[in-house]
């Protein structure tokens, strides 16, 4: 295999890599996993906030 066309199947190999990332983000500001909320316990009292608080008990 001659060396350009060593190059010439890399370049491809790249551009094939990069638009199939890019194409990974095309869900966008709309996802639907964006709408699930998790189910912690949190509470805001003025400036402060508690999340994710776990109480043990006998």
């Amino acid at each position: 295999m001659s060396s350009s066309l060593r190059r010439g199947a890399l370049a491809a190999a790249a551009i094939a890599f990069s638009i199939a990332s890019l194409a990974a983000c095309g869900a966008g500001n709309n996802a639907e996993t964006l709408q699930i909320k998790p189910d912690l316990a949190d509470i805001t009292v003025g400036d402060i906030k508690v999340q994710n608080v776990a109480v043990l008990t006998q």
